[in-house]
């Protein structure tokens, strides 16, 4: 008979077994990291109103665990960080497989549906791919150092070979972000909407459809805070230290700081923005981290409002690099 008490499933993962606890019963169990021991955990799932199963990040090894889960339930995925700050503030000091499993059901069933989407496994897919693009451009780069500094042919020779090597790999992936968001109508109208402000280019607009899958479904607040671009107040009693941007999502934010330098120079709104904020004083660094800010909201709103970027300057829009 189906437990009819709505349940938060919660899943602490490693390479070998997943550990899982279902909230409020408290019941814990050890399964396999493997599509077996999965399967099994779905036909004990069907037992409860699951509303959610929240996992903790762990390096790649819940991947099985989403794509498996993702076909029939809202998955969301926490940062470990969360959920080690979520342990502190309950006064829990203990740490094992097991108790992380209930703190994550705990943590899910009381913060998570508050700031995190649930996972898409074609955002999993997009991310994937990008990454490993990434990844494989950060290793021709090398090399290309590597080539400069070299005597030897026989190396250089080798050299030449990995690099076109990576080139091939690096167009291969390309090609296959490409199609995935060419046959995607959300994601081929969201990629044309970014790539509509002067300063985005197609690298800008794959890595934050791919990075930032919230694009268009929150706030600009949030949009800001979720690739660490939301200064953090630093004040106590009578001390006022300077507001500083912490955390956030890595990738994006540098995609977003080489677009900000290329639209401070296409971009005349986005330009004249920035040159007031260096007339007033304001170091380099402060006016680029504020016009990442800026272009990361209007980029939120143009996809809110489905409309490119002269269409936004149309509709009453002069003001929105104000």
């Amino acid at each position: 008979m189906k437990n009819i008490t709505k349940t938060f499933v919660g899943v602490d993962v490693s390479k070998k077994h997943l550990d899982i606890c279902f909230y409020p019963s408290n019941k814990r169990v050890r399964i396999e990291n493997t599509k077996n021991g999965l399967n099994i955990l779905l036909g004990q799932l069907k037992d409860y109103d699951v509303v959610k199963i929240t996992l903790e990040a762990s390096g790649g090894y819940e991947r099985l665990a989403i794509f498996t889960l993702c076909k029939k339930y809202k998955v969301y995925l926490v940062n470990p960080k969360r959920i080690r700050d979520f342990r502190f503030a309950r006064g829990k000091a203990a740490k094992t497989d097991i108790i992380d499993a209930l703190l994550i059901a705990r943590f899910s069933a009381n913060e998570c549906s508050e700031n995190i989407e649930p996972i898409n496994t074609k955002n999993v897919e997009l991310k994937d791919l990008f990454t490993r693009k990434q990844e494989l451009k950060l290793i021709c780069s090398s090399e290309k150092n590597r080539f400069e500094k070299k005597i030897n042919m026989k190396i250089k020779m080798e050299i030449t070979k990995h690099i076109k090597y990576l080139d091939r790999q690096i167009e291969k992936l390309d090609k296959e972000i490409a199609n995935i968001i060419e046959e995607n109508k959300v994601l081929k109208n969201k990629k044309e909407i970014l790539e509509s402000m002067p300063g985005i280019g197609n690298e800008t607009a794959q890595g934050i459809i791919a990075s930032l899958p919230e694009m268009g479904s929150v706030n600009g607040k949030k949009i800001a805070s979720l690739v660490g671009l939301a200064p953090q107040t630093n004040e106590s009693g009578q001390f006022v230290g300077k507001a500083r941007i912490n955390h956030g999502r890595n990738r994006p934010r540098k995609l977003l700081y080489m677009a900000s330098l290329s639209a401070i120079r296409c971009n005349p709104r986005l330009k004249e923005f920035y040159d007031r904020l260096r007339k007033k004083g304001k170091a380099f660094k402060v006016a680029i981290v504020a016009i990442m800010r800026k272009m990361i909201v209007i980029l939120n709103l143009m996809l809110i409002k489905n409309k490119k970027w002269e269409l936004m300057r149309l509709d009453g829009g002069s003001c929105i690099v104000n």
